[in-house]
């Protein structure tokens, strides 16, 4: 299951975002469980259009942990006004001492909550 968190804070580092991940579920989502969910929205009958075309209804960027182990935002965030599309993949790495805005871990979590 992912999760993602109330945003309550103005800004977090990469590694607070980790551990925020770890408190609250088993760890921060990497680039493979990412995909693993857009590929579950899709066989739950999310049309793969809306996650590649259409803008992002999330609040905030997901924060998960890229193939080379730094962090990138993932999709849109509508209260920062950036309208890209749920499995749009950000172009900066973040190592974990970088402060992040208007972004939340997306968190992974084996148990039921």
């Amino acid at each position: 299951m992912t999760l993602m968190p109330k945003k309550t804070w103005p800004g977090k580092t990469v590694l607070e975002l980790k551990e925020l991940a770890n408190s609250r579920g088993d760890h921060m989502a990497d680039w493979v469980e990412q995909s693993l969910e857009w590929a579950m929205r899709i066989t739950n009958g999310t049309p793969w259009e809306t996650l590649c075309n259409y803008s992002d209804t999330a609040n905030w960027y997901r924060c998960v942990v890229w193939d080379n182990g730094e962090a990138v935002h993932i999709g849109g965030a509508i209260n920062y006004d950036v309208h890209h599309a749920p499995s749009s993949i950000g172009s900066n790495f973040y190592k974990e001492q970088k402060i992040l805005r208007n972004t939340v871990p997306l968190i992974i979590t084996y148990k039921k909550k």
